[in-house]
């Protein structure tokens, strides 16, 4: 039986990409989708990051994970959605802004690019949601 184009994975990073210049395609995705942001190496090591008005608020893993900056208060918000997702881990501290999202399928990557979306409002300058998007992680 045939997988869905859904269920199917995705490559792993290679270190050629990472170092080429360009972005890997989720983050080349981000950038279309969030204005203002930019592709830059991580803060935090040497993988692939999306930056906003100065701050990192995601960046790449060579095992398709992806740790995203939602902030403190989106944390929360989203807590009782995310917290059964087997695809999202959280930090140990309590008041942690960042979350990590594996991404594996082409599914998962829809999930984690509207998580990346949704941190990059959160990010914003002022860090407002927009009031009439949804923040809403179940399809």
């Amino acid at each position: 039986m045939r997988s869905s184009v859904a269920e199917r994975t995705i490559a792993p990073i290679s270190e050629e990409g990472d170092s080429a210049g360009s972005p890997p395609p989720i983050l080349e995705e981000a950038l279309q989708r969030i204005p203002g942001s930019t592709h830059h190496r991580s803060r935090f090591g040497p993988e692939p990051a999306l930056w906003l008005h100065g701050r990192e608020i995601a960046h790449l893993h060579k095992d398709r994970s992806i740790d995203i900056r939602l902030t403190r208060t989106l944390v929360r918000r989203l807590y009782s959605d995310l917290r059964t997702d087997p695809r999202i881990s959280f930090r140990q501290s309590t008041g942690a802004d960042w979350i990590e999202a594996r991404c594996q399928t082409f599914e998962d990557e829809d999930f984690c690019l509207h998580l990346i979306e949704l941190a990059g409002e959160a990010n914003e300058v002022g860090g407002a949601i927009h009031p009439t998007r949804s923040t809403s992680t179940r399809g």
